[in-house]
């Protein structure tokens, strides 16, 4: 077919059948593009296929969690000495 959509004959000059062919070829590219584009966004997986809808799960951060010291830490760890000994800081 040539770019008014008839169908293109063997009479064509080679000039003119060498650029419907690289204009067809120039629109797969577009066309390949586009697609791409498309596919690449977040409704589509790795694989190119559309993503399944997932149930809509309510946010963690709304729950009312409460809240308590955490006493193994508190006995254990506050009462060890974190400051950096001088030895550690000379120059070496």
């Amino acid at each position: 077919m040539d770019a008014d959509g008839k169908p293109a004959d063997a009479s064509c000059s080679l000039y003119a059948q060498e650029k419907l062919y690289l204009k067809q070829l120039e629109q797969e590219g577009l066309l390949k593009a586009e697609e791409h584009h498309v596919i690449k966004t977040k409704d589509f997986d790795v694989y190119g296929k559309l993503r399944q809808e997932k149930p809509f799960v309510k946010s963690t951060v709304k729950s009312q969690a409460q809240s308590e010291l955490n006493e193994k830490f508190i006995t254990t760890e506050c009462i060890t000495d974190r400051r950096v000994k001088v030895s550690s800081m000379a120059n070496r």
